[in-house]
């Protein structure tokens, strides 16, 4: 849309802080060995806390991710990576194996569940008639 002298109309609003170069940034904060020098597990790293680190709120990380194809992948890089080491420091009982568990389905969308299959046999002869009505019983009160 333009105005009266042919000039394009600005956009309303703040102007994104996205810089292309967060992806690397991303990835560099999150691509962490699960132990430090002293052979401690590191603890978790967190997405939230990355945008402190930038200045943004998660939500407009997300909204990148939406935005920009480089930055979503990025992301999910990052997002494998803090499995990775929550993963690796969970099974080598560096952390507690709840926490870990929590963690995964609250960051992960990992889920407790069993694929149980139900199976019924039913009579052979059994038959099912749809169409007919049935003679309404004059002693029933329903």
């Amino acid at each position: 849309m333009s105005n009266i002298k042919g000039i394009p109309k600005k956009k309303g609003g703040r102007p994104s802080k996205y810089d292309p170069k967060y992806c690397d940034q991303m990835i560099d904060y999150f691509d962490k060995p699960a132990v430090d020098e002293k052979g401690k597990a590191r603890d978790p790293i967190y997405i939230s806390a990355f945008a402190r680190e930038i200045g943004v709120h998660i939500d407009t990380m997300l909204e990148w991710a939406k935005k920009h194809p480089e930055f979503k992948k990025a992301y999910r890089t990052a997002k494998q990576l803090q499995m990775e080491m929550i993963i690796t420091n969970a099974l080598q009982n560096r952390y507690n194996a709840s926490f870990a568990w929590r963690a995964m389905m609250n960051m992960h969308g990992w889920r407790d569940r069993s694929d149980n299959e139900h199976t019924v046999a039913m009579p052979p002869k059994l038959k099912v008639i749809f169409g007919k009505s049935k003679k309404r019983n004059p002693n029933r009160t329903s």
